[in-house]
C-alpha cells in the first residue's frame, strides 16, 4: 500500500535510470532530502517531462512505499527562468545558458547535497534556500551575488548546526542593501569562516 503526500521543493539532482525513467533527488520541505523514482520521464509523452527542472521551486506529489519514493506530479510553484534543461530530456541536468543568480542557486543546492543526508524535516534550511531563491527570482544585478551567495552560506551553516562565521551579519538577515554592505566590509573573514565551517563538515 502506497501513502501519497505533497510538499514543496527543490529538484538538486537527477540521473537516469534504465531507457526512459529517472532518479530524482528533491530537497524538500516536509522530509528533507529524498530520491524519488520517475518512471517513464524521459519519455516525450510524460506529463512530468517538462516541469521537473532543477533549481525551480515545485509542489510535488508522491507516493511512499516501504522501500522508496515515487514521483507522480510536479508543478512549479512560481514561473522563472530554469538553470537547466528539464531532468528528463536526457542532458543529465546540463547547465543552460541562463542568468548567473540561477548559476549562483545551482551551487548552493550543490553545497546542501553534499552536506545533508538522509531525510530528516529542517525548516530552517528550507527557509534559508527558500529566501535566496526568492530573492534571485527579483533578478538582482550581478553585484549582489556574491554577497548573496555567502549571506545564504551563513544561513545554511547555521541550519545545519555547523556554526557559521563570527561576524555582525545574523543568520536571520535580510536580503537588501545594509546586509550587502556589512558583508562587503568584512568578506575575507567571512569567506574564511565558511571555508573552516566547510572543512569541518568533511568538505
Amino acid at each position: 500500500m502506497y501513502q501519497k503526500y505533497t510538499t514543496e521543493g527543490f529538484l538538486v539532482w537527477a540521473r537516469g535510470s534504465g531507457e526512459a525513467d529517472r532518479n530524482l533527488l528533491f530537497y524538500t520541505k516536509e522530509f528533507g532530502m529524498i530520491l524519488a523514482h520517475a518512471t517513464s520521464v524521459r519519455s516525450s509523452k510524460s506529463k512530468l517531462r517538462t516541469h521537473i527542472t532543477i533549481g525551480v521551486l515545485l509542489s510535488i506529489t508522491l507516493l511512499r512505499s516501504k522501500s522508496r519514493w515515487k514521483i507522480t506530479e510536479a508543478i512549479a510553484v512560481e514561473t522563472c527562468p530554469p538553470l537547466a534543461e528539464p531532468a528528463g530530456d536526457g542532458r543529465r541536468g546540463k547547465l543552460a545558458p541562463k542568468s548567473a543568480g540561477y548559476k549562483t542557486f545551482a551551487q548552493i543546492l550543490t553545497v546542501v547535497k553534499s552536506l545533508v543526508h538522509g531525510e530528516e524535516k529542517n525548516d530552517k534550511l528550507f527557509g534559508a534556500l527558500s529566501e535566496l531563491h526568492f530573492f534571485l527570482f527579483k533578478k538582482p544585478g550581478d553585484s549582489a551575488l556574491a554577497e548573496a551567495e555567502c549571506l545564504a552560506m551563513i544561513k545554511i551553516l547555521h541550519a545545519l548546526g555547523y556554526g557559521e562565521p563570527k561576524s555582525e551579519i545574523a543568520d536571520d538577515a535580510s536580503y537588501n542593501n545594509e546586509t550587502f554592505f556589512k558583508i562587503k566590509t568584512q568578506k575575507k573573514e567571512l569567506i574564511s569562516g565558511i571555508n573552516k565551517a566547510l572543512q569541518a563538515t568533511g568538505l
